[in-house]
């Protein structure tokens, strides 16, 4: 995630046993996911679909799984252009995250 968002979260208890790299970009990110570097990344804070559009591809590609931290899936095609929260991981980590992130818990 963001190094501001680790620094300022409020819901970090929720992975308490994970290791949290704070790194920018979240196209960059969600790179590293697909190439296997990383396991996933998860934000609650709003992005631009046009920082996220590539990269969920990417990952969806390479099998992952990209949504909103609820699980929905993103929308790209709609008039607001902000994404309340993504999470991307592989399909079993996925699913974990978006029990512990999934309850509407936003940062900002």
């Amino acid at each position: 995630m963001s190094r501001t968002e680790r620094d300022r979260a409020r819901w970090q208890s929720r992975l308490a046993e994970t290791t949290i790299d704070a790194l920018s970009s979240m196209a960059y990110k969600l790179a590293l996911i697909a190439a296997g570097r990383y396991d996933a990344t998860a934000t609650l804070w709003r992005k631009s679909t046009w920082d996220v559009a590539a990269g969920d591809l990417l990952v969806r590609e390479a099998g992952g799984r990209v949504s909103a931290a609820d699980g929905t899936a993103l929308r790209y095609d709609e008039p607001r252009r902000r994404l309340a929260s993504v999470i991307a991981a592989g399909p079993a980590l996925h699913a974990v995250l978006v029990e512990r992130l999934g309850d509407g818990a936003t940062t900002r």
